[in-house]
């Protein structure tokens, strides 16, 4: 049975800003019970601009396939797909993308949805307190209203 969008896992289109390290790249950005993975975008369209995550593989018997615009919940409907499946891949893709980053919720000490008038993102620390964040803005706040509900049981949203 395929897995379904803010109920086994969130996600953020391409359009938001990932924050890391003090650098910030256009990403999707996807959450499960024990991941969030930021996937960069790349020119896919030649005109310069970062406009699509892409995953390229090869399989077994050597055939490269590449799945870009709406990789993520393509894979989330395969019907075979569990959650298990998914954040497995996940991690997989964030392992061999570069600039991908697959973040293990257990490393982490607190997520922090944000909707205010300066603040609107996704957020999290490996701390349980003080400043040291990072973080995915996302300027609908629908959309992170969804994130909010989405984490809300989750021990380390505040």
């Amino acid at each position: 049975m395929a897995i379904k969008i803010f109920k086994d896992y969130a996600f953020c289109p391409l359009g938001g800003l990932f924050t890391y390290v003090s650098s910030q790249m256009p990403t999707e950005f996807v959450g499960t019970e024990n991941y969030l993975f930021a996937f960069p975008a790349i020119d896919t369209s030649g005109d310069g601009e970062q406009d699509s995550f892409c995953i390229q593989q090869t399989d077994s018997t050597g055939s490269t396939w590449r799945w870009c615009e709406g990789a993520v919940h393509k894979l989330a409907q395969i019907r075979e797909s569990t959650l298990f499946h998914f954040e497995t891949t996940l991690v997989a893709w964030a392992d061999s993308t570069p600039g991908a980053l697959a973040i293990e919720l257990r490393e982490q000490g607190r997520i922090e949805i944000r909707t205010g008038f300066f603040a609107k993102g996704i957020y999290w620390s490996a701390t349980e307190d003080g400043p040291a964040w990072s973080g995915y803005s996302v300027p609908q706040k629908s959309l992170l209203l969804q994130w909010a509900e989405f984490y809300k049981l989750h021990p380390l949203f505040i």
